[in-house]
């Protein structure tokens, strides 16, 4: 992280977290997967996660981030056994800083991945295409192998990989 940021990360981690508080009692529909949108009357292109979780996932909450360019966006979900799911587009900043490198996995959609974590929380990063360039899946309360073969099955990563 780079110095003179962590008031601003927390500040947005705050607000993030509020957010997805508010958003998870609102029952709102997951968003549709699509390529990186406008908003309406401007020009400014709001990024879309590509993938969704498996249908025993529900939606708890959705957060924008304005960037310089774009706007990324954050959905997360849970299923009844305690498992989340987070999808990121376009959102600049760390995910899994600190996690252990546990291989690189190739992406249905040609990208190669970093899988970091340990345990019972991962993470699959990649980089998609300008604006929405940071791409992430996060997995918490499943081992890795459960995590790799919901992606597969989800048609995030490659059969195989």
């Amino acid at each position: 992280m780079r110095p003179g940021r962590t008031l601003g990360v927390s500040v947005a981690l705050m607000t993030a977290a509020l957010g997805l508080a508010a958003a998870s009692c609102a029952g709102t529909p997951a968003p549709e997967p699509t390529a990186p949108s406008r908003t309406s009357g401007s020009t400014i292109p709001v990024c879309q996660p590509e993938f969704r979780p498996p249908a025993a996932f529900a939606e708890r909450g959705t957060f924008t981030v304005p960037e310089s360019d774009h706007v990324g966006k954050r959905v997360s979900y849970a299923d009844a056994h305690g498992r989340t799911l987070v999808f990121a587009s376009g959102i600049s900043g760390e995910f899994g800083e600190g996690e252990p490198v546990a291989g690189t996995l190739s992406i249905t959609t040609g990208e190669q991945a970093r899988l970091l974590g340990r345990d019972s929380a991962w993470f699959l990063l990649w980089s998609g295409s300008a604006p929405c360039v940071s791409q992430a899946v996060i997995g918490r309360g499943m081992g890795r192998t459960a995590f790799i073969r919901l992606l597969e099955r989800r048609g995030v990563v490659a059969p195989g990989s």
